[in-house]
């Protein structure tokens, strides 16, 4: 054979090996890509989170204009800036926050006959309109007074309540598939013993009596308690992938390894420490704290060990992203002078905004566009939705940062109005309003594909 012809010959078979390795990438990607049996309740519950996350920017928006224009809270009466500040908190953390959770949860546990479940509805209902309870005590001025915890009286009892509903209807699910062979039976029935305390630690948290271990020196929680809260985390992030897709390691275990060991290895410094009172000067707090800092690598590394759909992507690279910074930024915080200087401070808003707008809503985007009707998962999977939460979530941060950093070398910085104060605050205000109305897309874009369902 000739020279030339051979060469021929080989870039010959060099473009069918390429076209048969791209037909099997888009074959792979067509699969992954194939919307999934969501059960009624999880559709439900994914549109009920929308609605929280839109009724809580709506609070949002009001609470960022009475800081601009303090004199617009006349008009409200006794609907203060105090009492709608728990309703903004509760409803993104137990609204928005919590039922892409559930909705996880309701297709982790679907039954296998696919028939839709009016129990599994009827708790997503529930779960909403105990929100709405406690709404209503929080307007009324009814709290305990602890951040996040604010359930009491009737909603104290309520919720852990609505709570249980849900763990019976997941029960129930997992009855009727508890024949089906393998472990999944197994690992499903430890998660409902687990899911079974959390509606008694919620009502026992909630209670006057009980605090957790203080900060003395900021007011604020201890390095223990952030590493523990963070660890709860991890440890969500460590499982999504685990029970939603197929890994790809083959004999390659290192990562899945190091990821859980270093887990273990955090959690017993959390159980060595304690929970008890101690400051940020303690050298064992914020050493402990900055163990989260290995996740800043190790998370991305397993992500990348799991088959994904390519639509998802941008929103895992975002939820990757904002969970690198928020560790990073919130150990730097919690370091002596850093926080000595911060506390109190707006910078204390832009740490909560950079996880609630940032990660928690990057995790949920990501995780519903895991579950959700491909209707759906095409609005939230689309640039220009993407680009505006997350550049109103940046310029949201960055301004309460700089605003936190003013307002600890001068408390009166957002007291007494100047030109520096009235800048930030619009922006910030602006910054809500984008983030209010990429909301309101996503909860219309939610209710079309529920009533097309």
């Amino acid at each position: 054979m000739t020279g030339p012809s051979q060469s021929k010959l080989i870039a010959i078979s060099l473009r069918e090996t390429k076209r048969i390795a791209l037909s099997r990438r888009r074959a792979k990607d067509r699969i992954l890509d194939e919307s999934i049996f969501v059960p009624d309740g999880a559709n439900t519950a994914i549109t009920h989170a929308f609605f929280w996350m839109f009724m809580a920017n709506g609070v949002g928006i009001a609470l960022a204009w009475l800081l601009l224009v303090p004199s617009s809270g006349y008009w409200m009466g006794e609907l203060t800036y105090g009492r709608w500040i728990p309703v903004h908190l509760n409803l993104h953390l137990y609204g928005w926050t919590s039922l892409p959770l559930v909705a996880w949860l309701l297709r982790l546990y679907a039954p296998q006959d696919d028939h839709p479940s009016a129990a599994a509805r009827a708790s997503v209902w529930a779960w909403s309109m105990s929100l709405m309870v406690g709404a209503i005590a929080w307007l009324r001025g009814e709290t305990s007074g602890k951040i996040f915890l604010d359930w009491i009286g009737l909603a104290r009892v309520l919720y852990p309540t609505v709570m249980l509903f849900l763990w019976s209807v997941l029960f129930r699910q997992w009855w009727a598939n508890r024949q089906v062979p393998g472990w999944a039976p197994v690992v499903q029935m430890v998660g409902l013993l687990i899911l079974a305390s959390v509606p008694m630690a919620v009502f026992w948290a909630s209670g006057r009596e009980v605090y957790p271990a203080v900060n003395a020196d900021s007011g604020g929680p201890t390095g223990m308690s952030l590493l523990g809260s963070t660890l709860i985390v991890v440890l969500l992030l460590l499982l999504v992938p685990q029970l939603q897709n197929r890994a790809t390691w083959g004999q390659k275990l290192v990562i899945p390894r190091l990821c859980w060991l270093t887990f273990l290895f955090q959690v017993g410094i959390v159980m060595t420490l304690g929970f008890h009172h101690a400051t940020h000067h303690d050298w064992h707090q914020w050493l402990g704290l900055g163990t989260l800092a290995s996740w800043i690598i190790l998370m991305p590394l397993y992500y990348r060990g799991f088959l994904w759909p390519p639509k998802s992507m941008r929103w895992q690279r975002a939820m990757l992203f904002w969970f690198g910074l928020l560790v990073a930024t919130g150990w730097l915080s919690f370091l002596p002078k850093v926080l000595d200087h911060l506390k109190f401070t707006d910078a204390l808003v832009a740490h909560t905004h950079l996880a609630m707008a940032g990660f928690v809503t990057s995790f949920n985007l990501f995780l519903i566009g895991l579950l959700a009707p491909s209707s759906l998962a095409d609005h939230i999977h689309r640039p220009i939705a993407f680009w505006l939460w997350n550049g109103a979530t940046a310029t949201y941060v960055i301004v309460m940062w700089v605003a936190g950093a003013f307002e600890g070398a001068d408390p009166s910085f957002t007291i007494i109005r100047g030109i520096a104060r009235e800048l930030l605050y619009a922006i910030r205000f602006t910054a809500g309003l984008v983030l209010f109305c990429v909301s309101l897309i996503w909860w219309r874009a939610a209710r079309s594909a529920m009533i097309q369902r």
